[in-house]
């Protein structure tokens, strides 16, 4: 929408007169107001501004509709989500979460670290498009099957990652629902049990090497 320099425009109204200070007014633009009085201070407007041409002469016409609620809840529901993200990210293990179509919707660090992508290459695409193919389709089945009869699941895998490694894992996966009580999607983690695995195994041969010796 077009723009008009307004250095300031003074509303009088009863029983205060404030100020809009905005040097650039565009149609349907959101300012903030001056109040000497404190009355209005701190309260947010949706400025629209007409302009008309009569005879030669310019008359605008200033309408404000008051924005100061709907801002503070946006900027409620945008701390929450800082919050949320800066939960995410502080969890140690790789965490994913997808959309009812298991979609990618987010991930923290230790996961993209995990699949060896940036988040801009998970988020956006299923798992069909970022594991390797002989392992995506059984991933992207227990995605959808999970969708279907929502719950928990976990199970072991064996995975190779994208940087070269062969890992094994316990997939943790979870429905979520939305404030209205539908299905949001998947919400999981991945825990590295490849260490463990390789202990276990070195305990089974040694106990092995145990019973040839003395039994």
């Amino acid at each position: 929408s077009g723009g008009m320099e307004i250095s300031e425009i003074e509303i009088h109204t009863r029983p205060s007169r404030f100020r809009i200070e905005q040097f650039r007014v565009f149609m349907d633009d959101e300012v903030g107001i001056v109040d000497p009085d404190q009355d209005m201070a701190g309260r947010t407007f949706k400025l629209r501004v007409g302009q008309s041409v009569l005879s030669g002469r310019t008359t605008y016409m200033v309408m404000f509709e008051e924005t100061t609620e709907r801002r503070k809840v946006e900027r409620e529901i945008k701390n929450q989500l800082a919050f949320i993200r800066n939960l995410i990210e502080s969890i140690p293990q790789p965490v994913f979460y997808k959309d009812t179509n298991a979609v990618y919707l987010g991930c923290n660090k230790a996961y993209c670290d995990f699949v060896g992508l940036t988040e801009e290459k998970i988020v956006g695409k299923t798992v069909l498009e970022i594991a390797p193919s002989d392992e995506a389709a059984s991933y992207y089945d227990s995605d959808m099957k999970l969708l279907g009869n929502p719950g928990v699941i976990a199970y072991e895998i064996v995975t190779n990652t994208n940087r070269g490694e062969t890992l094994e894992v316990i997939m943790h996966k979870a429905t979520f629902t939305l404030p209205d009580g539908t299905l949001g999607g998947i919400i999981g983690t991945v825990e590295d049990i490849t260490e463990l695995k390789q202990i276990e195994r070195a305990l089974r041969r040694n106990e092995e090497l145990y019973r040839e010796l003395f039994e």
